[in-house]
């Protein structure tokens, strides 16, 4: 049973005619206190494109976080670009969900907050994600991706609803001088915006956002998806580089088929296991604002993410996740949740009819439904008694994305209040729900312990939860699929197949390799 996390009440909004009032503010408060205080302010600027902010803050040695996604069914778009760090969230190993959720009511307890308390996504944010599962072994490959990284950005730069916000926050100690903070804040926020302004990694506004970034000095050619084998929208594959297996197609369809033994035994129902390939570039490194521009052209209705730790790169250049997630893990706004049961996948189709008929196949399979309704039970007993109300549709649907269709269900919820009048947070749901058996298996510790036994690689924040998190407990994750690690010219994928009972495992491999395609064919023209 998840705790139920109380937050205060809503922070103190201090009028302020300029930051620096509000630091001063805040140095007064801390000295009162005696503990550090979070000053935030929230206010409209110019339109930008928060891409463009992340692109232009590369090579500064910034923490920088991007964020973005449209709703297909309500329409709600929400970009966000984080750059710098005013405050890391502490997380306990034993409870990384709880324990970081406590410390951002914290942070919040005695904050001095500026700005709109109800438009989503403006205000103090804490931006990050987590290791898909700290008890598995940790390499080197992952260095700078710890178990929990939720961070308060110094600069939020939020564009919701046609309008377009700088979010600025300091945590403030009673040592501080306001004057030498404003003038810091200031020349970061200059240098931010000109970057963005004039970047040479100049990205294009994603379809049919109206977002304008003035000034750029050239734009990424619009890609037009073509036909391929298997998707009559995704883009043509370059034929180079090429990936390359880190664990031979021999040796993983035999972990593959072991993993089916065990469950028709009886060991467990549901069990996935990732792959990871490596793509290099010889004397050139890797894009990541180029690849999440391809990533938003072809992919409108993805979860698009990045998380680039920033600090001393080394010699092998700035490591950055990334990726374009069809998977929501939870969204909590308002009281109410939304998440979804996303398991089973199938091809596009060449043609329309070859499209119909291979949905038509997904719907009747009975691996896939079972994979699905695996997720769907998961669902209902860990957010039920949570939820006043919770609807689960009885039919899955069919979503289709430019390269693969999966079986879906929508989940919708409102919250119940606890006996002390209060409600979970969002880091509450997600600590229900995360591994869902779309990523992990089911029993979960039992899919666990057989990844941790058999996968052979080292997921760090592949399928974990990535996402963020406001002042209110609320804000929204994505399940990390469809994403790489890039570092410099060297970029690591992932993709994980379901395995049930009867799984045929050179399907499986099949199946890895669709949802490969995606960052496959972000990265191949990524320069």
């Amino acid at each position: 049973m998840a705790t139920l996390h109380p937050y205060p009440p809503r922070p103190v909004l201090v009028p302020a005619d300029h930051l620096a009032n509000a630091l001063a503010e805040g140095r007064r408060r801390a000295r009162t206190l005696g503990v550090p205080i979070l000053v935030s302010r929230a206010e409209r600027v110019p339109a930008f494109d928060p891409l463009a902010i992340f692109a232009g803050a590369a090579g500064r040695g910034l923490r920088r976080v991007f964020w973005e996604h449209r709703d297909r069914d309500t329409g709600h778009q929400l970009a966000l670009a984080g750059i710098g760090s005013a405050f890391t969230l502490a997380s306990d190993p034993d409870a990384p969900f709880a324990s970081t959720a406590a410390d951002w009511r914290s942070v919040l307890a005695a904050a001095l907050i500026e700005g709109p308390a109800t438009i989503r996504g403006v205000g103090p944010l804490a931006l990050g994600g987590f290791r898909f599962d700290p008890r598995a072994p940790h390499t080197a490959l992952w260095t700078g991706f710890p178990d929990c990284s939720l961070v308060l950005p110094i600069l939020t730069f939020t564009s919701v609803a046609g309008e377009h916000w700088l979010t600025t926050s300091l945590i403030v100690r009673p040592e501080s001088d306001p004057a030498s903070l404003a003038g810091d804040i200031r020349r970061l926020r200059e240098r931010a915006i000109h970057a963005a302004q004039f970047t040479s990694a100049g990205v294009p506004p994603r379809m049919p956002y109206a977002w304008a970034t003035p000034g750029l000095s050239r734009s990424v050619p619009a890609i037009r998806p073509q036909p391929e084998a298997g998707s009559h929208t995704s883009r043509r594959l370059a034929p180079s580089p090429q990936p390359e297996d880190i664990l031979p197609e021999t040796e993983w369809r035999h972990v593959v088929d072991q993993a089916a033994l065990d469950i028709r035994q009886g060991n467990l129902a549901k069990v996935v296991l990732a792959r990871e390939v490596a793509l290099s570039r010889s004397g050139s490194s890797f894009d990541p604002a180029d690849a999440l521009a391809r990533l938003r052209l072809t992919f409108p209705d993805a979860y698009l993410f990045a998380v680039a730790p920033g600090g001393d790169q080394g010699t092998a250049g700035e490591p950055v996740f990334l990726g374009a997630s069809p998977e929501r893990l939870i969204r909590l706004a308002g009281g109410v949740l939304d998440t979804s049961c996303l398991a089973g996948s199938i091809a596009r189709g060449s043609t329309v009819a070859e499209d119909d008929a291979l949905g038509a196949r997904l719907v009747a399979s009975a691996k896939d439904r079972v994979e699905h309704a695996l997720v769907a039970t998961m669902l209902r007993e860990q957010l039920g008694p949570l939820c006043e109300t919770l609807e689960i549709g009885g039919t899955p649907e069919l979503t289709r994305l430019a390269n693969v269709q999966h079986l879906h269900t929508p989940v919708h919820g409102t919250l119940a209040a606890g006996p002390d009048g209060t409600v979970p947070c969002i880091l509450d749901l997600v600590a229900r729900l995360h591994p869902t058996p779309a990523v992990g298996g089911s029993p979960r510790p039992e899919a666990l312990e057989l990844i941790r036994r058999r996968e052979r690689l080292d997921r760090g924040w592949y399928a974990g939860p990535v996402g963020w998190l406001d002042r209110h407990g609320e804000g929204e994750f994505a399940v990390a699929i469809r994403s790489a690690l890039l570092r410099g010219g060297e970029a690591r994928l992932f993709a994980g197949c379901g395995i049930v009972g009867d799984s045929d495992s050179r399907s499986e491999y099949q199946e890895s390799r669709l949802k490969l395609r995606a960052m496959l064919g972000a990265l191949a023209g990524s320069a």
